[in-house]
């Protein structure tokens, strides 16, 4: 069992027992307009077997980058082509409906589960970053290789992707344009979820439990557009669990301070395995 408060973090606003003294209204201060950079979203065109080779490139680098720490992870949808039952498939989907794989160019690869009775992916989102000094340069390309019937629902999903966070160490530039991109971003409001991570069973299991504190970003539809762990628990279980779960947020800005439609929150959730 586990619980969670959610703290609104946001400049300006702090809960406090009794109210101080009213201070004068200070002078507002400039606010910088950093840009927006740039960002591009389209539909392209790539053939099964070229998407086929790209995904086992990146399953090559995975497994060489595990394979120099001594280690192994395992490969997304193995054997996923040997199911019978399509019930079992569509299950196994579920837990996990998509792989990314990101290489040393900023290039990020994300593969949907394959079809039943395939082992290969043939629809996939390429992000191409190429942000520098001088700021935020994201492309997202969508390929779908099955017939157009079929990639129909797969590109409609997706022609309304937001801007993608820059990848990790990019310039401070980059980030401050992203950041008021989320602010100003058109969006679309999605029913309010805030769900309980799932205990990892194994650290449930050993009796583990801790309180991880995650911090959040979100836009004026309250998606959550990143998340970072605040404070560790200890556990990396419990901490990754907790941050994919606040990753898939829906927050309600309804409950913001008044004036304040986006920015920046914390929630921190304890996990209690006697309860």
């Amino acid at each position: 069992m586990l619980n969670f408060v959610l703290l609104i973090a946001l400049a300006g606003h702090n809960a406090q027992s009794v109210p101080p003294p009213p201070l004068p209204p200070a002078p507002p201060s400039p606010k910088l307009d950093v840009g927006l950079g740039q960002y591009a979203l389209e539909t392209g065109q790539i053939s099964l077997e070229a998407l086929r080779q790209q995904f086992k490139t990146d399953l090559t680098e995975m497994d060489a980058k595990y394979a120099e720490t001594g280690g192994r992870l395992a490969r997304p949808w193995e054997n996923f082509d040997t199911f019978k039952d399509q019930n079992t498939w569509r299950v196994m989907v579920q837990s996990r409906p998509e792989w990314r794989y990101s290489n040393a160019e900023n290039v990020t690869w994300i593969y949907q589960a394959p079809d039943f009775g395939s082992k290969w992916p043939s629809k996939a989102q390429r992000i191409t970053d190429t942000s520098d000094a001088r700021g935020y340069n994201v492309r997202v390309t969508n390929f779908c290789t099955d017939s157009a019937a079929d990639c129909t629902d797969y590109l409609a999903a997706r022609k309304n992707t937001l801007a993608p966070k820059p990848f990790a160490g990019a310039p401070a530039l980059a980030l401050r344009q992203w950041h008021q991109r989320v602010a100003t971003e058109a969006c679309i409001t999605r029913p309010i979820s805030m769900s309980h991570p799932r205990y990892p069973p194994l650290t449930l299991r050993d009796g583990i439990g801790g309180t991880v504190r995650v911090g959040f970003r979100f836009n004026t539809c309250g998606n959550v557009r990143d998340a970072w762990i605040e404070t560790s628990s200890g556990n990396r279980d419990l901490d990754r669990a907790a941050f994919n779960e606040v990753l898939k947020w829906q927050i309600d800005t309804t409950t913001l301070p008044e004036g304040r439609i986006t920015g920046v929150a914390i929630a921190p959730i304890t996990f209690r395995p006697g309860e």
